[in-house]
């Protein structure tokens, strides 16, 4: 990608969140428009957590990733901490056999990891598909199922 296109970002805003999409390429110009809309939504929405998923990038060199943390530093003074979702495992390699330090950020393989860590969503009750059974589905649920243990096995000769 030439450094004259940047591709729009867009936010999604979600209980006190800004959620980012970065996409699959970083630049300059890109981590300016992202630097820019991370302000001015954390300014206009006063929101407390910026999660940016990182999950579509193939690669990310030293200077990119001081970048998003300068970012993350810029956004922690006007009060919201930034949080990494699904940063590639060869970035991870990358970064560390660099010697770069990655103490400083706060990072979640999972997007569902990320909302729940940080009160989002609350995913400590179990998800149990059986709340949405009437008592006649789980009866004949456990007909089928008693059916099913008890046929016999059958093997091709």
């Amino acid at each position: 990608m030439s450094e004259e296109t940047v591709l729009k970002l867009a936010a999604t805003q979600l209980k006190h969140s800004t959620i980012i999409n970065i996409g699959n390429e970083l630049s300059d110009a890109m981590l300016a428009n992202l630097r820019d809309l991370i302000l001015s939504q954390i300014n206009e929405y006063h929101n407390k957590y910026v999660i940016l998923i990182l999950s579509g990038l193939k690669f990310m060199d030293s200077d990119e990733y001081s970048s998003l943390l300068q970012i993350s530093k810029m956004a922690e003074i006007l009060g919201a901490k930034t949080v990494f979702v699904g940063l590639n495992p060869g970035i991870i390699m990358h970064l560390i056999n660099q010697d770069i330090d990655i103490q400083g950020i706060k990072s979640y393989h999972i997007f569902n990891d990320a909302l729940e860590a940080l009160g989002i969503i609350d995913n400590s009750k179990e998800d149990n598909n059986s709340e949405l059974l009437t008592s006649e589905d789980k009866e004949n649920n456990t007909e089928i199922q008693a059916n099913i243990d008890h046929q016999p096995f059958l093997e091709k000769s």
